[in-house]
C-alpha cells in the first residue's frame, strides 16, 4: 500500500502543520545495546539505560568502502539478535534499500485510525519546521510475506522494538501522543508530578501500534564494530 496519511483519532488529529509527528531522539536510552560492555563500559555498574554515542569508537579498517556491507556486518556480528529482528533488518536495507538519516513509514496492521488521505507531517509547528514527508507507505506484513517471512503483527512489533534497543534504528509510533502537541502534555502532566525523570525514559511500542516511522542509524553505515556487540550482561 502506498500514498499520503493522516491520522486521526475520534477526539485528536495529528500529523498536520499545526500538530505535527515529534520524532524520536537518537539519543533516547537504549536498554540493549546498554548492557555491551564495549560500548558501555559502566553496564556492569549501572542498570540505567543510556544511549550509545557511535561518534566515540574506532571502526575496523575495511578494504572495499560499502555502506549496505558495513550496516550487516553490524547486524551478523552480534550474537544477542533475535533472528526476527536480523531478518527484518537485512529485508530493510536488501529489499527495499533504506539509507540512513531518511525516514520510512510502515504500516503494521489497518485501524479506524489510519486513513489514506492526507499526508503526514513530521517536526516542530513553528519557525517553519514542520515538514511533509513525500514518500511510499509500506504495508509491511504483506511485503515480508513475499520474501516468506510469515511475521505476524506482534512478531513485527517485537523485532522492531529490539533493533531501536540496540540502535540500529529509531522508531516512532505514530500515535497523539507522539505528536507536537501530545508530547507537550506529556511533559507539562511530568512536571506536575515532579517526575521529570519520565521524559527521558526509553522508547517503548506499544501491542496495539499499527503504524510507525523509522530511520537507520548512519554510524552504523560508516563504522563496522565486529568485535564491540559482546553478550549483554
Amino acid at each position: 500500500m502506498s500514498g499520503t496519511l493522516q491520522v486521526k483519532t475520534s477526539e485528536f488529529e495529528f500529523g498536520t502543520e499545526t500538530n505535527p509527528l515529534v520524532l524520536e531522539k537518537i539519543n533516547t536510552p537504549r536498554p540493549r545495546i546498554s548492557r555491551c560492555v564495549r560500548f558501555n563500559p559502566e553496564a556492569r555498574n549501572s542498570l540505567e539505560p543510556v544511549s550509545i554515542d557511535f561518534g566515540k569508537f574506532r571502526g575496523r579498517k575495511e578494504r572495499v568502502y560499502d555502506i549496505e556491507q558495513i550496516f550487516l556486518k553490524n547486524l551478523l556480528s552480534n550474537p544477542n539478535l533475535s533472528l526476527n529482528a536480523l531478518r527484518l533488518a537485512i529485508w530493510m536495507v536488501i529489499q527495499i534499500h533504506m539509507w540512513p538519516d531518511e525516514q520510512q513509514i510502515f504500516i503494521i496492521s489497518h485501524s479506524d485510525e489510519v486513513s489514506s488521505m492526507n499526508k503526514l507531517c513530521i517536526g516542530h509547528p513553528r519557525g517553519h519546521l514542520a515538514i511533509y514527508l513525500n514518500i511510499e507507505f509500506i504495508d509491511l506484513l504483506p511485503k515480508l510475506k513475499k520474501m516468506s517471512i510469515n511475521f505476524t503483527r506482534t512478531d513485527v512489533i517485537a523485532a522492531l522494538q529490539e533493533l531501536h534497543d540496540f540502535q540500529y534504528l529509531t522508531v516512532t509510533e505514530v500515535k497523539y501522543e507522539n505528536s507536537y502537541l501530545g508530547r507537550k502534555a506529556r511533559k507539562k502532566e511530568a512536571e506536575s508530578k515532579n517526575r521529570a525523570q519520565d521524559i527521558k525514559q526509553p522508547t517503548f511500542l506499544t501491542e496495539r501500534c499499527s503504524l510507525v516511522c523509522v530511520t537507520l542509524t548512519k554510524q552504523l553505515y560508516e563504522k563496522n564494530f565486529s568485535g564491540k556487540w559482546t553478550p549483554t550482561l
